[in-house]
């Protein structure tokens, strides 16, 4: 499949929804943190600046392989009928970016780190990169970058199987929370 990063996360929890707004705003710094490093980052159709606006994050790298799209409500079923039948049944949503390694995987790894910090319960992450390893600290990486600017940095792996999603969902029915 090439170089991934997974996530799930339950949009209407409290626990989202109270940090959604952080989430925004820490993604405009982690792309200005990535940009000053040289690296482009886009809006969703590789071209154009990134979207991060309350609605929505939505951002891929020039010459990019894969957008990354985070939004605050759960998928609507005209735009998304995969991603909605998903929601409805299991209570998140699940969604994946495949990067490649691309220059504009810093920015996508860290937000989605970011997003995991944020909200541990609501929001899920795994990756084909190794946590040792392509999510290691030094420079430019991930784990550091988020340090960086959101001190204290993640030791310990957020990895998880996101397909079994984050630990608290959504309550659309007493046995999906």
């Amino acid at each position: 499949m090439g170089y991934t990063h997974y996530f799930a996360y339950s949009p209407r929890t409290e626990a989202f929804r109270t940090s959604w707004p952080a989430m925004v705003a820490d993604t405009r710094d982690i792309v200005a943190r990535v940009r000053s490093l040289g690296v482009a980052v886009t809006g969703p159709m590789g071209r154009g600046q990134p979207e991060i606006t309350e609605r929505y994050i939505a951002l891929n790298g020039l010459i990019g392989h894969e957008s990354l799209w985070i939004q605050p409500e759960p998928p609507e079923y005209s735009i998304d009928p995969y991603g909605a039948r998903q929601y409805a049944s299991q209570g998140f949503v699940w969604s994946f970016c495949k990067t490649a390694q691309k220059p504009y995987d810093l920015a996508v790894a860290a937000i989605l780190l970011r997003c995991w910090q944020l909200a541990p319960h609501a929001f899920a992450i795994a990756s084909d990169g190794g946590w040792d390893d392509d999510w290691q600290y030094g420079a430019p990486g991930p784990r550091s970058l988020v340090a960086s600017l959101f001190p204290p940095g993640v030791e310990e792996c957020p990895f998880s199987d996101t397909t079994q999603g984050p630990l608290h969902r959504d309550p659309l029915r007493p046995e999906a929370t």
